[in-house]
């Protein structure tokens, strides 16, 4: 029954297109139908990956410069209050000497660089003393600035947001304000304050590797640049709480996403990340024109070789319909013709000779390149070409097993091509069944941990040396 079928469907697939024009091109189609719908799922799951991967990239960037900034703050408020806890220092403000404290802070722009100056108030936000000295006016009040209300909320160190300094030189910078406390009081007896220049944030970040045009920058709380390779520091302060992206990192989410940024006019992804515990946040970004390049790249070869796929097939599927077409019209001629049937008979053995032929040279002309990989990557694990890092050594690992492995496959297909030949060779040899299928096994863990086997092998003495192949002997064990 199913000889019959067989033999009317390729009645059918060798008269129809002859009886229709079109039946050709449409059994062509049918015939490529499962590869197209193969590349295109293949195409979808491995854009699906790429843009993952690569949002995955971005948040991990976002999430290391939003622990840097977050770290950098934590090590300057500590500063802050190991010096506002000195017990002479809370003496002298206890006091309203703030003179005497203020030369106790004489050192600090000196040992710590990043911060600029430092500032003494009282309890209600006016001026004592700076340090040094600037053309400020000491005495006025301060109340009204964010520092200010930041600290006298619950009297906790606050980072404010970024400011432009009145006194000159004026500058674009952000205070950090630490409250005094008196020993007997729970009203400070005066505020602390350090001012950052913005240009440390700038370099705190600025090593951070985003890749080709891309960049990391800060916000503060109202969504205030307070770190942007692109905008000067002690330019005009710019407002970013418009970006979307910005809006949503204030709010303390953490994501990744692409989107149209107004300011710098251009399309972006950006992923953002909040720097826990100040209600800041950071943005790591970079062009769609650029970030999504090793997608497009690979997505661009998948296509190539599946366009390659498909045209090989189309015309391997044209073949075989033309070759049932021709058979057909051989099995009309056999009645008429015998000595053509023999002849053509004659030309399928010489093809199937010339392709054993054929997978056999190339099978050989495949395993020489193989072979310099091999040895190359032995000699840099063996530390023959110079150091190399354990990071590096395993991927080299790796690199040697996958090509050992692929040897193995590729000599598999020799010794087919071999058997086909009519030329395959038995090298006998003693062996020891313990230690060769131990080899075997060895390579079986990873393959039976994930089907929830125990694969085990047990030799027993009196069989353990024969006389056989061993490489034979592996590829009916594997």
């Amino acid at each position: 029954m199913l000889k019959a079928l067989a033999e009317r469907i390729t009645n059918y697939l060798t008269t129809a297109h002859r009886r229709h024009p079109l039946a050709r091109l449409l059994i062509l189609l049918i015939l490529i139908l499962p590869l197209l719908v193969v590349t295109v799922v293949s195409y979808l799951i491995t854009e699906r990956e790429l843009t993952a991967s690569a949002f995955s990239r971005r948040q991990t960037i976002a999430h290391l410069a939003a622990v840097i900034v977050k770290e950098k703050l934590d090590r300057i408020t500590d500063v802050g209050i190991s010096l506002a806890t000195r017990v002479r220092f809370r003496q002298l403000i206890e006091a309203k000497q703030w003179t005497e404290a203020s030369e106790l802070l004489a050192d600090v722009p000196k040992d710590f660089p990043f911060i600029e100056t430092a500032f003494l108030s009282d309890g209600q936000g006016t001026l004592k003393a700076n340090v040094p000295e600037l053309a400020d006016t000491v005495d006025d009040n301060r109340a009204y600035r964010d520092w200010y209300r930041g600290v006298s909320r619950d009297w906790k160190p606050y980072v404010s947001e970024v400011y432009q300094r009145l006194a000159p030189p004026r500058a674009n910078i952000v205070t950090i304000a630490l409250p005094i406390r008196a020993r007997d009081s729970a009203t400070p007896a005066g505020i602390l304050g350090l001012r950052i220049r913005l240009e440390n944030f700038l370099d705190w970040i600025k090593d951070i590797q985003v890749g080709p045009s891309g960049y990391v920058y800060i916000v503060d709380r109202r969504g205030q640049l307070v770190a942007h390779p692109q905008f000067s520091p002690q330019g005009q302060i710019t407002d970013f709480s418009a970006v979307p992206v910005v809006g949503k990192v204030l709010r303390g989410e953490r994501g990744v996403e692409i989107h149209a940024n107004a300011i710098e006019k251009d399309e972006q992804v950006s992923a953002y990340e909040p720097v826990a515990g100040y209600d800041w946040g950071v943005v790591a970004t970079r062009p769609t024109a650029t970030a999504f390049n090793l997608r497009r790249n690979t997505l661009n070869r998948l296509l190539l070789i599946y366009g390659v796929i498909i045209f090989l097939s189309a015309g391997l599927a044209a073949a075989i319909l033309n070759n049932l077409t021709q058979r057909k019209k051989a099995e009309d001629e056999l009645r008429e013709k015998n000595a053509e049937l023999e002849r053509q008979s004659r030309r399928i053995v010489e093809a199937n000779r010339l392709k054993s032929e054929f997978v056999a040279n190339m099978s050989h002309e495949l395993r020489t390149p193989l072979n310099a990989i091999t040895g190359f990557s032995e000699l840099m694990i063996d530390g023959k070409i110079g150091p190399i890092s354990p990071e590096q050594t395993e991927c080299l690992g790796d690199i040697l097993s996958s090509s050992k492995h692929l040897l193995s496959l590729i000599n598999d297909v020799l010794d087919l091509a071999k058997v086909e030949a009519g030329k395959m060779e038995f090298h006998s040899e003693p062996v020891s069944l313990t230690r060769l299928i131990g080899e075997v096994t060895e390579t079986l863990p990873a393959i039976s941990a994930e089907k929830r086997i125990t694969v085990g092998a047990e030799v027993a003495p009196e069989v353990d040396r024969v006389v056989t192949d061993p490489a034979k002997l592996k590829q009916v064990l594997y």
